[in-house]
């Protein structure tokens, strides 16, 4: 269990390095829809993760 925790924050803190790169780069306007958008669909699949999830 404890590998999922570690490749979660792996995850999250490439997303964070990559959103902020993008945010110096580009237009925060066009960036910041794009961020939102994702958390979004992880909390649909975390939905679906947790009610398909076997008790």
């Amino acid at each position: 269990m404890w590998a999922f925790q570690v490749l979660a924050g792996l995850v999250t803190g490439s997303s964070w390095l990559r959103y902020r790169s993008a945010l110096e780069l580009g237009n925060a306007s066009r960036v910041t829809p794009v961020d939102k958008r994702n958390v979004f669909i992880v909390a649909l699949i975390g939905a679906g993760v947790v009610l398909v999830a076997p008790e």
